[in-house]
């Protein structure tokens, strides 16, 4: 069998999953996206119909990586339906991670030796748990800013060893730089990265500053668009996330900071990230628990595989920046930064997407590194193949419109349709329920809600606003009921917290409407004059 059509297998092993997941139940793949995938859909819907950048149709919002949205754009020109725009929208995520794959392979192919490049391909696309996590199709970026990477990988790599590179072909790649950061905008790491490795090459000057000036002209446009709606270049999600940071470091003293923000670079995130790769296989927990010396021999052992794998590339030639040296460099710069400011406090794990870069990374070294390539290609796809259709065959899978069912069709059939309803982690029921949903962890406002919260005044936001319902969770309400409206939740939780304040304002109570399924939905009544 030629690399081709070994990569073509692993392409349509990848489809074939794809398929399983997202032409079953429409329960299935709709519990498999995140929550915040729906925030994507919902814009994209919005402005399919053109109604502008909008997810909850009263506030204008920045809140995402935005080629990704563009990309969803026209599924919603021409499906109406959620349950099946979220199949479509499935299916191409899983056909761009097919495609990431096989981009991934080109990118290596030239300098790695053997199957080294299938194998990282394989590795890559049909790890069970990290990576691109095809059994857990996040539904968000992850597989377009993949396949971006891939392409500009391998264009660099080819650009470089095609001699000095020229202005034209810097221009080229600075475009597709460009895309790569509009994917997601910490990849403008990778743009870093790729302008200090330039200097190394002789006359890279040129180089870097026709990739500089491609690259600006296409992601500047978009920054100058946030700066002049929204006050800053960054979108509202990003800056949300880092008021919970500041949340997470207050009353921290400049050596707790810089101690704190060491010990997640060096033991958190790397354990955190080792223990999502090996499956959370309970036999090793042991060995997470030790701490930051398991996590600093994580980060030493990725370092030897890819400083091995940087020199078996070189072929005995001086080094290069090749494509492993690239993303390396790129990562290096990526992980620190989000050790020392970008990953805030309570961060879940599921956000360990974030790291996909470094996860190629540690693919890409395996592949060029680890004996008998055929042979673990044919072991590693058999066995993630398997362990993925397992864990989405115990998905959620009951048969019916997911619209008509739950809270989703609690709510189209009981609240009436100029119902405003307001909750945190608000994507899915935005997208299900058929009306209005306000997020209320900022992620996909605008900047007026990012101020409330700044200033911790979410109950003064919610009644000023036309928000008539807000829903949550019985765990959220922490003993709190508003027959007791006086007695706080017994802990903090932020939903929880904001119907005890929202219920003490003057003006304002809440009112029991309905529970469904462990939700619970409360009505704000309000004077006339409460605004």
């Amino acid at each position: 069998m030629t690399q081709g059509r070994a990569v073509l297998l692993i392409v349509i092993a990848t489809l074939a999953i794809g398929a399983f997941a997202c032409l079953g139940p429409e329960e299935r793949v709709a519990y498999l996206f995140h929550d915040d995938a729906y925030y994507y859909l919902g814009v994209a819907k919005h402005l399919a119909h053109g109604d502008g950048s909008t997810f909850d149709g009263l506030h204008r919002t920045n809140g995402y990586h935005p080629l990704w949205c563009w990309v969803l754009v026209p599924v919603f020109r021409v499906v109406d339906d959620p349950g099946i725009a979220v199949r479509v929208v499935g299916m191409l995520w899983y056909a761009l991670a097919a495609a990431s794959a096989a981009a991934l392979w080109w990118a290596l192919r030239n300098r790695t030796p053997g199957w080294g490049a299938v194998l990282a391909a394989g590795i890559f696309a049909l790890h069970p748990a990290v990576m691109l996590r095809l059994a857990r199709p996040n539904g968000l970026e992850t597989p377009l800013y993949a396949l971006l990477l891939a392409l500009f990988l391998g264009s660099w790599e080819r650009v470089l060893e095609s001699g000095r590179p020229t202005f034209f072909k810097s221009l080229a790649l600075g475009v597709l730089l460009g895309a790569l950061i509009l994917s997601r905008l910490d990849a403008g790491m990778f743009a870093l990265a790729a302008a200090v490795l330039l200097f190394a090459v002789p006359r890279g000057g040129w180089g870097v500053l026709a990739l500089a000036s491609a690259a600006s002209a296409v992601v500047l446009p978009v920054l100058a668009w946030n700066t002049a709606q929204f006050g800053s270049p960054m979108p509202v999600s990003e800056r949300a996330v880092q008021v919970y940071a500041q949340a997470e470091r207050a009353g921290l003293g400049a050596g707790e900071l810089v101690s704190s923000r060491v010990h997640l670079g060096v033991s958190e995130l790397p354990l955190a990230l080792a223990r999502e790769a090996c499956g959370g296989w309970s036999a090793l927990e042991p060995l997470w628990k030790r701490g930051w010396p398991i996590g600093v021999v994580v980060v030493s052992i990725v370092a030897l595989f890819t400083a091995i794998a940087i020199r078996r590339r070189s072929r005995g030639r001086e080094i290069v920046p090749d494509a492993v040296v690239l993303l390396a460099s790129g990562c290096l710069l990526h992980f620190v930064a989000y050790a020392a400011w970008f990953w805030p406090g309570g961060e879940r794990e599921f956000r360990l997407y974030y790291f996909m870069p470094e996860g190629m990374l540690v693919a890409a070294a395996l592949g060029v590194c680890l004996p008998w390539p055929r042979l673990l290609v044919v072991l590693y796809a058999a066995a993630g193949i398997a362990v993925g259709v397992l864990r989405l065959a115990a998905a959620p899978s009951s048969p019916g419109p997911l619209a008509e069912r739950r809270l989703f069709g609690w709510v189209r059939h009981t609240l009436p349709q100029e119902a405003v309803l307001a909750t945190t982690d608000a994507g899915m029921l935005g997208f299900f329920s058929g009306r209005p949903v306000v997020n209320l962890d900022g992620l996909i406002n605008d900047e007026r809600f990012l101020e409330a919260l700044s200033r911790g005044e979410r109950d003064r936001y919610v009644v000023a606003s036309p928000i008539t319902h807000l829903v949550a969770g019985e765990g959220a309400l922490q003993g709190w009921s508003p027959e007791a409206p006086d007695r706080p939740p017994q802990a903090h939780d932020w939903m929880g917290t904001l119907l005890y304040e929202v219920n003490r304002r003057p003006g304002a109570h809440l009112v029991e409407a309905g529970r469904v399924e462990g939700w619970v939905v409360f009505e704000v009544v309000r004077r006339a004059d409460s605004r």
